[in-house]
């Protein structure tokens, strides 16, 4: 029987994310028994999180400061941003569960791992939930939680 992975990344915050992505999809597809779903997390907050998606370049480009503000405040108020990405993902995650129907969720992106579990938690999904840390430099603390399989 065909397992089914489903991969939380990003297309447009970096490409640390994209290429890791790639390369789990490149080792996986030698296996025919195991399917990889892969979703950028930002498409599924519609517009609004799409384009603060995209619009991760050009403040870290070309707004220093404003980056530095965005990253302070996320990281002293991580729940709060769990809550906001959650609300508006909610939707769209419960309706690609159902479409996809995962054996088990890897999120290579911090945004996704609080919002994520806690959609789970409250619709008592029982799916696997993993997170692959792709800044090794510093663990941001989106990408630490502790419900994590």
């Amino acid at each position: 029987m065909q397992k089914k992975i489903l991969v939380i990344s990003s297309d447009n915050t970096g490409h640390g994310h994209k290429s890791i992505t790639e390369a789990i999809c490149e080792k996986v597809h030698i296996d025919d028994n195991v399917l990889v779903e892969v979703v950028d997390g930002f498409s599924l907050g519609g517009k609004l999180l799409f384009g603060i998606g995209k619009s991760y370049g050009p403040i870290t480009r070309y707004s220093e400061g404003l980056w530095k503000f965005i990253w302070n405040m996320s990281a002293l108020k991580a729940p709060l941003v769990n809550k906001l990405i959650e609300k508006l993902i909610q939707k769209n995650f419960l309706k690609l569960i159902d479409k996809v129907q995962p054996d088990l969720i890897l999120s290579v992106h911090p945004n996704f791992n609080g919002s994520v579990l806690n959609i789970l938690e409250k619709h008592k999904i029982q799916i696997p939930f993993y997170t692959l840390i792709a800044d090794l430099v510093n663990i941001y603390p989106l990408w630490a939680d502790p419900r994590v399989d």
